[in-house]
């Protein structure tokens, strides 16, 4: 089977929304910076989809020898400035990371944030 990798087009729409309904997946049009798909070249047949997005990652940290209390207030006032810039940017979420697990858990707990789907993957391209 020959493959190509292929900017999509108006008409590869139809199919890549049918893969993001099943995905159960998002794609923020206003952050999109690429969309391809790879095509069967014999059959035309689309077998996969990219999208490169911007997007905002945040990671918080505390001084674990600071007290609870002080270390939720600090968390708490780097979270709200950070939404605010976030927001100011023209971005409706972010990814961020936990350092530990008591950070997450007052994160999802106290903060509102969700524990995203599936595996989180990152590459260093040189």
């Amino acid at each position: 089977m020959a493959l190509r990798v292929r900017g999509a087009g108006s008409r590869d729409i139809p199919y890549i929304q049918k893969l993001l309904d099943e995905y159960d997946f998002h794609l923020n049009m206003d952050k999109l910076e690429l969309l391809m798909v790879a095509e069967d070249t014999e059959t035309g047949d689309i077998i996969g989809v990219a999208s490169l997005v911007t997007f905002l990652e945040a990671t918080f940290m505390t001084d674990k020898s600071q007290p609870r209390a002080k270390r939720i207030e600090a968390l708490k006032q780097c979270v709200e400035v950070s939404e605010k810039t976030i927001k100011s940017l023209g971005y409706d979420c972010y990814h961020a990371f936990a350092t530990n697990d008591p950070i997450e858990r007052i994160m999802v707990k106290r903060f509102g944030y969700v524990k995203a789907e599936g595996v989180n993957l990152i590459k260093w391209v040189d």
